[in-house]
């Protein structure tokens, strides 16, 4: 059955009439918590419009992609704020959409957080950052991608390395092994070496190069960190303290 024009433009007229209802209030909502400075309640509890997928029906898609677009808009317009509310009930109605879950978390967690100073707003913004991976992982367990993000923020941000590196670990199960980026083991091993757990690195550095020994760059890589954690754990074993600007 094929639509006639008129029939296409008001079916579009009453999916943006639907998403107007739906974003205007919520838009509000946003505005007034970002006058007051509290990313954890305007980033991360805003309304969702949970029901608005039971209304779009087949044209769930089409709503998505013109709502990806206006993301597009505000980010080269200055507007970044206007982006959550859409990131939001995007991944509501896609929540297989990995770049909304990560790319929403992102500007939490390094753009808004960048312009901000103070230092507990800041931490907040890396929370709100966590705890949206955290639930997009629900949706993704058979992808790495947002493992990876979320330990990341916990090694880079929150400098929670025992956190990162569990992250780190699922983010290296999940999925294809073929999928999943060669750097995945080795920032797991670093998170081990945050801790001072010189073995369990070692250990993982020592799999990176017998998982990789036909790859030089990639075994020299892992040989040279193999010589270090040896090295630390012959220190500790002396009784000496390990010094180390890159495991602090």
């Amino acid at each position: 059955m094929r639509f006639r024009p008129q029939k296409i433009h008001f079916i579009f007229l009453i999916v943006i009439l639907i998403l107007l209802i739906i974003v205007v209030p919520l838009q509000r909502s946003i505005d007034r918590d970002l006058d007051k400075l509290h990313p954890e309640r305007k980033l991360v509890t805003a309304p969702a419009g949970e029901f608005l997928g039971q209304f779009l029906f087949g044209f769930k898609d089409i709503v998505v992609d013109l709502m990806w677009l206006r993301i597009d808009y505000y980010w080269d317009h200055q507007q970044q704020e206007k982006m959550f509310p859409l990131y939001r009930m995007i991944t509501k109605l896609d929540p297989r959409f990995l770049d909304a879950w990560i790319l929403w978390a992102w500007n939490i967690g390094y753009n808004l957080s960048a312009a901000v100073k103070d230092p507990e707003i800041k931490e907040k913004c890396y929370w709100a950052d966590v705890n949206i991976l955290k639930e997009g992982i629900e949706f993704n367990q058979d992808k790495y991608d947002l493992f990876f993000e979320c330990g990341w923020v916990y090694y880079h941000k929150l400098k929670l390395f025992t956190e990162a590196a569990k992250y780190f670990a699922l983010a290296g199960q999940a999925g294809q092994a073929k999928d999943r980026p060669m750097y995945i083991p080795h920032i797991l091993a670093h998170s081990y070496a945050k801790q001072h757990n010189w073995q369990k690195s070692l250990e993982i550095w020592e799999s990176v190069k017998r998982k990789n020994n036909e790859s030089a760059s990639q075994s020299e890589v892992a040989r040279r960190h193999i010589k270090k954690m040896k090295k630390h754990i012959e220190m500790e074993q002396r009784g000496e303290t390990v010094k180390d600007e890159m495991y602090p």
